[in-house]
């Protein structure tokens, strides 16, 4: 059973971006350090060509417990608070989690990465992330999971020298 943690922080991949001292590219996704060692990997999804427009940032990182990671998805302020969020990963079972937190400017959700939906993820090709927008029309985005198991074995590398 995936857990869904509602917790209520506020980080994002944008914000690590801003902050990061250094950043490894793998396929997808990003290892993004700051400067006190604390480091994620993360992956931006825009609409648009020049890549202005993010309308899904994920992020995977231990700032909840040193146990177990988490992934942080970050999405528009204007969701439809109640639908939550579906994640369908390749041909596996779709998992509908819901949102931690909603601000004016964005929404949340922070889901426990168990072994089955890591497994899902390290050996998947796309992930479909789904939400449904304040006035019905419902968004359903491709968040590719190409360079993910790299970026992860990056992460845990990281946390072995600290």
């Amino acid at each position: 059973m995936r857990l869904v943690l509602t917790v209520f922080i506020f980080f994002f991949a944008v914000s690590g971006l801003a902050q990061a001292q250094s950043k490894e590219t793998f396929g997808s996704w990003s290892l993004l350090c700051g400067g006190q060692g604390n480091c994620s990997v993360s992956q931006l999804v825009a609409m648009d060509p020049e890549g202005k427009k993010v309308l899904l940032g994920a992020n995977i990182n231990f700032s909840i417990s040193n146990s177990f990671p988490v992934l942080m998805m970050r999405m528009p302020p204007n969701l439809n608070k109640t639908s939550g969020v579906g994640i369908k990963i390749d041909d596996n079972k779709a998992i509908q989690v819901a949102l931690s937190q909603c601000t004016s400017v964005a929404c949340q959700s922070v889901i426990k990465i168990d072994k089955t939906l890591f497994a899902e993820m390290r050996d998947g090709k796309l992930a479909k992330v789904a939400f449904a927008l304040e006035k019905g029309k419902q968004l359903t985005l491709p968040l590719s999971l190409d360079g993910f198991a790299d970026a992860y074995a990056a992460l845990l590398a990281t946390r072995k020298g600290s």
